[in-house]
C-alpha cells in the first residue's frame, strides 16, 4: 500500500491538458487523492484532429472510456503518402482492421475537444471537486520533498507530489529541473478544421493523406465519423517563430506557400474561404533524462516536448500517465514508485522524441519516392504501437 494515500496534502496535477487529465485519472482509479489546477478560466481546447494510436487507445479502453471514445473517434482505412507536385502514390498503407488486428485496440483520429471533454467528465465523474480553474503556477517553494505550489492569483497549494504536465513551457521544469530555452526548429504549422458539408466526396473517405515536397508537407482526415475534415500544412526553413495555437493566418500565405503543389493536393485550401485557420511555430527541445526530484515529477510535454510529426505527443502523455499512476501504484514508498516511472520512460520517449524530429526532416526532403520510406526507421510502427497496459508495466 503506497505511503503517498495516507499523507495528508492531495497529489497536485499542474495542467488540465490532455496529460494532466490522463495522470488524474490514473491516480484517482488508484485511489490517490488527487487536485488539478489549470490556468485556464475555462475549458476551451483548440478546434483541431490529433491521432491516438494503439499504444494509446488501449490505455483508454483498460481505464473504461473504449465505448466513449469509440463513439467520437474515425478510424482511418488506410493512410496514403504521395508526391505532392506529381499526385504519384509514394506509400499506401492498410490501417483501420489491420492495425486493430496487430496491437489490439484501433488506430483512431479525434477532434482534440472531443478528447478533452471526454477526459474532464472522467476526472469530474471520480472527483467532482479536483479542478481548480484560473490557476496559473507562478513559483515553487519549499524543498523538493516537500513543494508547496503558489499561483498567481495568491492561492497556494502543499502537495505530497506535483505531477508538471504543464507542457513544452513548463513552469515547474524551469523551476527546479533545468531552464533552458526552447529552439525554434524553423518549421511552421497551419491548421484547421472544415465541416464536411461543402466538399468534394472523395474527403469522406477513411483514410489518412499525406502530401510531401521539398519543404512541405500537407495532412489531411476525416473526423468524427465524417463530420469534418481536419487539416494541417507544415512548411520548413521559414523565419517566422511564434509559438502558440492561436494565431491567426491568411489563406493567401498558405497558399503562397504552396505553390508548385499539384491541384489535387491544394484544392483544399480553397475551401477555407470563410473559415478558421490558423498557424504556430514548431520548437523544439533536447531530451533530458531527470523527470524527478524529490516530489516533483515532469509528464508529457513537460518532459519530452516533441514535433508532430509521428502523431505521438498525446500518445507519449498518456503512457506517462498510465505508468505514472501504476507504479505509484506498486510501490509502498513513494521514492521507489517515482525512480520505476523515470526508469521505465526515458528511453523510450527519447527514442519517440528523437524519431519525431527524423520523420521532420525526412518528410521535407527533396526526391520523395517509395525507396525513401520502405526502410524508414521513423515508420516503425511495432516499435510505436506495440507496448499496452500490462507490457508498460511489466
Amino acid at each position: 500500500m503506497s505511503r503517498l494515500r495516507d499523507e495528508a496534502a492531495p497529489v497536485a496535477v499542474v495542467g488540465a491538458g490532455l496529460g494532466g487529465l490522463a495522470a488524474a485519472i490514473g491516480l484517482l482509479k488508484q485511489g490517490f487523492r488527487v487536485q488539478v489546477f489549470e490556468q485556464a478560466e475555462a475549458f476551451g481546447e483548440v478546434g483541431a484532429g490529433i491521432s491516438l494510436s494503439p499504444n494509446a487507445s488501449k490505455i483508454l479502453a483498460a481505464w473504461g472510456l473504449g465505448d466513449a471514445l469509440a463513439a467520437m473517434a474515425s478510424i482511418p482505412r488506410t493512410g496514403n503518402i504521395l508526391n505532392g507536385i506529381t499526385g504519384e502514390v509514394i506509400q499506401s498503407q492498410p490501417l483501420g482492421e489491420v492495425l486493430e488486428q496487430l496491437f489490439g485496440s484501433p488506430y483512431y483520429q479525434v477532434l482534440r475537444p472531443d478528447l478533452h471533454a471526454l477526459l474532464v467528465g472522467e476526472v469530474r465523474r471520480l472527483a467532482p471537486e479536483a479542478f481548480h480553474l484560473d490557476h496559473r503556477l507562478v513559483d515553487i517553494e519549499g524543498p523538493d520533498e516537500a513543494p508547496v505550489l503558489v499561483f498567481a492569483n495568491g492561492a497556494r497549494q502543499a502537495a505530497s507530489l506535483v505531477i508538471a504536465a504543464d507542457g513544452s513551457r513548463s513552469v515547474v521544469r524551469a523551476k527546479r529541473f533545468v531552464d533552458e530555452p526552447a529552439r525554434f526548429t524553423g518549421h511552421i504549422a497551419f491548421r484547421g478544421v472544415l465541416p464536411m458539408e461543402g466538399l468534394p466526396e472523395r474527403y469522406r473517405e477513411p483514410r489518412s493523406v499525406v502530401w510531401l515536397g521539398e519543404r512541405r508537407q500537407l495532412v489531411h482526415y476525416p473526423l468524427n465519423h465524417g463530420r469534418a475534415l481536419n487539416v494541417v500544412a507544415f512548411v520548413s526553413d521559414v523565419d517566422w517563430d511564434r509559438e502558440g495555437w492561436h494565431e491567426r493566418a491568411e489563406l493567401s500565405e498558405l497558399t503562397a506557400q504552396f505553390a508548385g503543389f499539384c491541384d489535387e493536393a491544394t484544392e483544399i485550401f480553397g475551401h477555407f474561404a470563410g473559415h478558421e485557420l490558423f498557424k504556430w511555430a514548431l520548437y523544439d527541445r533536447e531530451p533530458v533524462d531527470e523527470w524527478v526530484r524529490g516530489r516533483l515529477v515532469l509528464l508529457g510535454d513537460a518532459a519530452h516536448p516533441m514535433l508532430p510529426y509521428l502523431g505521438q505527443g498525446a500518445a507519449m502523455a498518456i503512457e506517462d500517465a498510465w505508468v505514472l499512476a501504476g507504479v505509484l501504484g506498486q510501490h509502498d514508498e513513494p521514492a521507489d514508485a517515482l525512480a520505476d516511472y523515470q526508469a521505465r520512460r526515458v528511453a523510450r520517449a527519447r527514442w519517440v522524441l528523437l524519431e519525431s524530429r527524423e520523420a521532420g526532416r525526412r518528410f521535407h526532403e527533396p526526391g520523395q519516392d517509395e525507396t525513401r520510406f520502405s526502410g524508414d526507421a521513423a515508420m516503425r510502427t511495432r516499435e510505436l504501437f506495440a507496448p499496452g497496459p500490462a507490457s508498460l508495466l511489466g
